[in-house]
């Protein structure tokens, strides 16, 4: 069901409303007047913007992670927003002094300076709002060479520093090579490496000779012993003395003294004579220069051997002083070759310190140099005009319908009074 009395409460207001509309019109029309005359008289703000790139140094591999390099440029907004520079730049353009009279307080409580990174960028975008169009676009490209200037001297001082520490590695690296080369040659001298091997080489002949030696002596002791038995062997067959049986009679001149003498009964008449072998005497004198000669070589192979052992412990002292010396060599050429490498490195890394510094650094380069601005930015004087008219006709409408509204209850409110008292003494 709808409700014919609130629309005729709102027919009567709006009818009440246009009564004052002259007088609302005129007033709104006075305050947009005013915000133009006082827009005429605020002193104009001009506006010069100027950005400055956060790049990835050239030099080097970049960074992949993008996230946290955007994340990261937020701490290039010191390099701009600084009260020192601001106080340099105040000095060096001359706002400290008439007719500004500026202090970096007054500076950012009047908000000149305006420093923002736009998103999913890497600007540092500066804005400087001034009186002064020429002074503003000398201000903000005074503060972006400022910031480029200190993150080339940070640059520099880094790498400075970066040299320095470097220089210091270097110095160290060099000490240590020329340490380990004067030990590698003291141990190579006390080692006499050549000498030893020298007497080890001599030793290896000799051990070779002798075993040679060695060798042909024992061949010859088994040939002697074998020539010694094979002769003991026919000395025992062979009889030491041979008797001979001779016949008297084959001998005519035997026979002819037996006729002489008479008859004799043995018709064969003989006489036995001993006498040397001669094969047993030439094998005694074989079997006993045999077994000489092979005492005589045992004998020298005893002498022998225990030379070859001589030998052999000679060469165990020897060669375990080469393995000492070896190994002593070896470790001081290792370390050697380590203090070199060292150096090597730390002579590369002090020749490119300037790359690797500017490898992990990240430039700043300003774009484009701020313009002086044509327009100012404030006061809006036709925005000021017309949000003063709008806002005064809005005020003055409310405060016409809250006058029309407190009429209209004194109004009604006596005659609801009347009326009650009227039908209650009526009654």
């Amino acid at each position: 069901m709808m409700d014919y009395e609130a629309d005729r409460h709102l027919a009567r207001r709006v009818i009440r409303l246009r009564r004052h509309l002259p007088w609302i019109l005129t007033a709104s029309t006075l305050c947009a007047l005013i915000a133009l005359g006082v827009s005429l008289t605020l002193p104009k703000i001009y506006r010069a913007t100027t950005d400055v790139l956060v790049s990835e140094s050239k030099i080097g591999t970049g960074t992949e992670n993008t996230l946290w390099q955007y994340a990261l440029i937020r701490t290039y907004l010191p390099f701009v927003d600084s009260d020192s520079l601001l106080k340099k730049a105040l000095h060096d353009l001359h706002l400290d002094g008439p007719p500004y009279h500026l202090t970096v307080y007054r500076f950012r409580k009047k908000g000149y300076l305006d420093v923002d990174i736009p998103k999913h960028t890497r600007l540092v975008e500066i804005n400087v709002e001034f009186p002064d169009a020429q002074i503003a676009a000398r201000l903000a490209n005074y503060l972006a060479q400022q910031a480029v200037a200190f993150n080339e001297r940070l640059m520099a001082a880094d790498t400075a520093s970066t040299q320095l520490f470097l220089k210091t590695s270097l110095d160290q690296a060099r000490d240590r090579l020329k340490r380990a080369a004067a030990e590698r040659l003291n141990v190579k001298k006390k080692a006499k490496i050549e000498d030893q091997e020298k007497e080890l080489s001599i030793l290896l002949a000799e051990k070779a000779d002798f075993s040679t030696q060695l060798e042909q002596l024992s061949m010859a002791v088994s040939q002697n012993l074998a020539r010694a038995k094979a002769f003991s062997e026919e000395l025992r067959k062979e009889p030491e003395i041979l008797n001979l049986q001779k016949s008297l009679v084959s001998d005519p001149f035997l026979q002819h003294a037996v006729d002489k003498i008479g008859k004799v009964e043995d018709p064969k008449l003989s006489v036995v004579e001993q006498t040397l072998s001669k094969s047993h005497e030439a094998f005694q004198t074989q079997y006993v220069a045999a077994v000489a000669d092979a005492q005589g070589e045992q004998a020298g192979l005893r002498a022998g051997r225990s030379k070859l052992a001589e030998i052999n412990r000679n060469l165990d002292r020897v060669l375990s002083q080469i393995a000492r010396s070896r190994n002593d060599i070896e470790m001081v050429d290792r370390q050697y070759a380590l203090a070199q490498q060292a150096y090597a490195t730390a002579s590369q890394d002090y020749l490119n310190a300037s790359i690797s510094v500017s490898s992990k650094s990240q430039d700043l380069k300003q774009l484009a140099p701020a313009t002086v601005p044509e327009q100012p930015v404030r006061p809006k004087m036709l925005l000021n005009t017309i949000l003063a008219g709008i806002l005064a006709l809005v005020v003055l409408s409310a405060a016409a319908l809250l006058v029309e509204g407190v009429r209209e209850s004194a109004l009604y409110l006596p005659v609801s009074i009347n009326e009650r008292t009227g039908t209650t003494a009526g009654r």
